[in-house]
């Protein structure tokens, strides 16, 4: 008989409807989900309560909103290699600038001039802030969250105004590079450390976005490149800036400030590479293609 009765109060509670949800803000809008069951979906924006329920990982994302995380990290990584080649040829064009070769010759040097400044001032440049568009794209199911001044915007906006003062400042430098307007050397200096000091910006507050995305990955390495940039950064700007002084040891703090940035870079575009595998590692996830399909 007892047997009997435990049988009957485990069939109940097996039949009645799970319990309702607390206090339980909407992972895309916000809107308070108590009272809601967990099969149920947002009254406000439609998206299910067990989306909610499972958290901001990055596992559960649309796969599209993935694969424009994919891509944007593709295109970063793609843009340091653009540079490095563009840098590469432009200081050998630098190099063999003697003006004695043959018209072949010269003729291929220029060629060579061309594509290095395409390269290196143009198509880096470009291919990194359309980069940083991709990645900083909104993710509409987890956006209830969001503070007005989050991470994510401000590396948005930071990526815009830096390609809007780099198109301000190659236009004219392309052309005085190609005798078509004449410009001071000095205003191509200065606007040069303005982009750089933006760019030295756009690095950090783009890492500190870096830290929101692994959040939501929970990857130990990339938490730890994260932290040797930061690291690699203050070590550089200590440099620049005891060098600025003017101290006894003003070539050895240049050198090692060159050596910090050089560095805090290459952590830069390593943890980048890093989020990228993982966005890969996700999308091909065996379980992940069963539920898609």
């Amino acid at each position: 008989m007892a047997e009997e009765t435990e049988h009957s109060d485990r069939t109940t509670e097996a039949n009645e409807p799970p319990p309702a949800l607390a206090d339980l803000l909407c992972l895309a809008c916000g809107y308070n989900l108590r009272g809601l069951r967990p099969g149920g979906v947002c009254p406000e924006c439609g998206l299910p309560v067990e989306r909610t329920l499972r958290g901001g990982r990055l596992y559960f994302a649309e796969a599209s909103y993935l694969r424009a995380l994919l891509r944007g990290s593709r295109f970063v990584i793609t843009s340091a290699w653009v540079a490095l080649f563009g840098g590469v040829l432009l200081g050998a064009w630098a190099a063999t600038a003697d003006g004695h070769g043959s018209d072949a010759v010269e003729l291929l040097r220029s060629l060579a001039g061309v594509v290095a400044v395409a390269s290196f001032f143009v198509l880096a440049p470009g291919i990194f802030i359309a980069g940083w568009l991709l990645l900083t794209r909104r993710d509409d199911q987890y956006a209830g969250s969001e503070r007005a001044l989050s991470a994510r915007r401000l590396t948005r906006l930071l990526a815009i105004l830096l390609g809007v003062a780099h198109l301000i400042w190659i236009v004219p430098m392309l052309a005085s590079y190609f005798a078509v307007l004449s410009l001071a050397v000095g205003f191509i200096e200065e606007s040069a450390l303005v982009i750089a000091t933006m760019l030295a910006v756009h690095v950090i507050v783009s890492m500190r976005y870096v830290q929101v995305l692994n959040r939501r990955l929970c990857c130990a390495s990339i938490r730890v490149h994260i932290n040797s940039v930061f690291i690699t950064l203050g070590i550089a700007a200590l440099c620049f800036a005891s060098a600025w002084a003017g101290p006894p040891l003003l070539g050895m703090l240049a050198l090692l400030g060159l050596i910090s940035a050089l560095a805090a870079l290459i952590l830069y575009f390593t943890a980048l590479a890093e989020l990228g595998a993982w966005f890969r590692f996700i999308l091909r996830h065996p379980l992940r293609q069963e539920s898609e399909t």
